[in-house]
């Protein structure tokens, strides 16, 4: 059972990572088409 919730704790910290991570990256193309279009 503590194991269950130390998991899903792991993979909830896993996704946020994940998920900064696509934010950035899309923060970084956008930034990229910015430049190509202007």
């Amino acid at each position: 059972m503590k194991q269950a919730i130390i998991l899903t704790e792991f993979n909830q910290g896993l996704d946020m990572q994940f998920l900064n991570q696509s934010l950035g990256f899309l923060a970084l193309m956008l930034k990229e088409v910015r430049t190509m279009n202007f």
